[in-house]
């Protein structure tokens, strides 16, 4: 993700980090784990193309998120807009 709008910046600051973990769990829940194939009869997964495009998407996008959180706390605690 190289292009954060103005309006994404404005919502993704919103909240506070406990709403922002609850988010990530969510995410985590329906997307990384809910996705899963089933894993083979050896016990291991097989991601396939589709799991790994959205998995990548999310993941992106999480981090994304976290760069204007991060900023949002730090420009909160030095005081400065």
């Amino acid at each position: 993700m190289t292009d954060i709008t103005r309006e994404q910046v404005q919502a993704w600051s919103q909240g506070k980090p406990a709403d922002w973990a609850m988010e990530s769990f969510a995410l985590a829940r329906d997307h990384a784990y809910g996705l899963l194939p089933q894993p083979g009869e050896d016990g291991v997964y097989r991601l396939d193309a589709r799991y790994v495009e959205v998995a990548t998407r999310d993941v992106r996008l999480q981090l994304g998120k976290a760069g204007v959180r991060l900023g949002t706390v730090l420009n909160k605690a030095l005081g400065t807009p």
